[in-house]
């Protein structure tokens, strides 16, 4: 098979560590020209550029003439500014692969943009961590070209996963992984604001909060926390009322606490543990929440 044909050239877009680890695990997969288009490029990131054998160019014209796959990963704030940029140079048939933290509402006027010119838009969500996995790290893709995303960049060996739906599908999930993750990020502020308030050991809370999560079947939490916060709702919400009396005593602001309690409140207005056993099946959890929708509709209680 042609090299050419079985190693795609590959451009990044922007360079920082998202680009810099995947380039480095492509390297050590086997990938031959890679080249980056970085216009503030310091003395140490073209060291590390040197050291990937990688090219740093200011010049959109060289990379787009330099690779078959071109990898958006800039500031997601800019993302729609940098498609508008490359379709002046993209060419028909190349693939264009939005790495970016951008909203599907950008990804898709990126999309007609870079199709407009021929070539091929990817929505790609990345949901895994390039510092621990390189080009390795998980990744959901949507749009017409996924697929063939995905076929071209296997010899690579990357986690690419293709999902049903048009661009910004994957920008979708990546946004809703964002609630939790950056909601647990909050909630772990939160938790150690006051757990330094009250004199209490952030290293002794440590294993009470991780260890039991260990135990969970993996990936059912979102099931097990949903089946859980749904049908025991009303007594969560009790529990957390006294954890925000406490926390006002101490004069904390409790701003994750009090609107988990709100969210709690919400749902336990609708009954839901008459209709359900918090011992169903972490598989079955989806059910709640089409149920949540349809008591909604009947008697007009607002479910979002």
């Amino acid at each position: 098979m042609n090299r050419q044909r079985e190693y795609p050239r590959l451009g990044f877009i922007g360079f920082g560590e998202v680009s810099f680890y995947m380039m480095r695990g492509l390297r050590e997969e086997g990938a031959g020209e890679l080249a980056v288009l970085s216009r503030c490029a310091n003395p140490s990131s073209r060291e590390k550029a040197a050291a990937l054998g990688v090219l740093i160019t200011e010049s959109w014209e060289e990379l787009f003439q330099n690779a078959d796959v071109i990898f958006s990963a800039v500031q997601g704030h800019i993302a729609l500014e940098t498609a508008q940029k490359a379709a002046g140079f993209i060419n028909n048939g190349q693939f264009y692969a939005d790495l970016n933290n951008a909203i599907p509402a950008v990804k898709q006027a990126g999309a007609v943009m870079i199709c407009a010119k021929g070539a091929r838009f990817v929505d790609v969500g990345l949901l895994g961590l390039p510092i621990q996995r390189q080009h390795k790290a998980l990744m959901y893709v949507s749009g017409e070209a996924a697929e063939d995303f995905q076929t071209l960049m296997k010899p690579f060996g990357m986690n690419i996963r293709p999902i049903p739906g048009d661009v910004g599908q994957a920008a979708t999930v990546k946004a809703l992984v964002n609630i939790y993750m950056k909601c647990l990020q909050g909630v772990c502020l939160e938790l150690a604001i006051s757990a330094v308030n009250t004199g209490v050991s952030l290293s002794d809370l440590e294993c009470l909060v991780i260890d039991p999560l260990k135990e969970l079947p993996r990936e059912k939490d979102v099931g097990f926390w949903m089946i859980r916060g749904a049908l025991l709702a009303q007594r969560k919400r009790d529990e957390m009322c006294d954890a925000m009396k406490m926390l006002g005593e101490l004069q904390i602001d409790p701003i994750m606490l009090g609107a988990a309690v709100e969210r709690l409140n919400r749902v336990s207005s609708f009954g839901l543990h008459h209709e359900f056993d918090a011992a169903m099946p972490c598989e079955e959890y989806e059910k709640i929440i089409r149920r949540m929708f349809e008591i909604g509709k009947e008697k007009g209680i607002v479910v979002s």
